[in-house]
């Protein structure tokens, strides 16, 4: 029916399609508009609901010490990667300053998600970490990776001797090897 605009139907005064049929930039704009919506909030969930486990190639890195070890305070667990555990879940995280583009139409059906994609990916200046993380289908949930992969543990410089004697107490007669960073 004609509804003063032109031909097509009309939701709010805004006409959706032209005459011949086809789909006006008005509700390209508006499926896009919503689109991006559900991919906001599904990716909200996705990154609130799942847990991400960080892992890097480097265990004697300064830097990585600095920033994640507690003052070198810490310790750093060192895994065999072929562990069945780790296997499966573990992803390389790709460094560079492009951000992920995600289709909303491609989400909203299914197909061709990336939304891994952006929980892999990080900027370039980044890139010294050599980052890999495993992800957990629930948050907030102590995983293990099993004993018989943890191959070493290295302890922070500044770590106390009280400290370094536990750990060394703990992993004895164990297949994991104990360093000092």
């Amino acid at each position: 029916a004609k509804d003063g605009k032109g031909w097509g139907p009309v939701v709010a005064g805004v006409q959706l399609v032209d005459s011949a049929g086809n789909p006006t930039e008005a509700l390209r704009s508006s499926i896009e508009n919503a689109g991006c919506d559900s991919i906001r909030e599904f990716t909200r969930e996705n990154y609130t609901s799942r847990g991400v486990c960080c892992f890097s190639e480097r265990p004697d890195d300064t830097l990585l010490w600095s920033h994640y070890g507690g003052g070198h305070r810490g310790i750093c667990l060192e895994f065999d990667t072929s562990s069945p555990l780790l296997a499966t879940k573990l992803h390389r995280v790709r460094y560079t300053d492009e951000i992920p583009e995600i289709n909303v139409v491609d989400e909203l059906i299914g197909e061709n998600s990336r939304v891994l994609d952006t929980l892999l990916t990080k900027a370039n200046c980044w890139s010294y970490e050599r980052e890999w993380r495993a992800i957990h289908k629930k948050a907030n949930t102590a995983y293990g990776y099993g004993v018989e992969a943890l191959t070493g543990v290295y302890l922070g410089a500044n770590l106390s001797d009280e400290e370094k004697d536990v750990i060394a107490h703990l992993l004895h007669g164990s297949p994991s090897q104990l360093y000092r960073v």
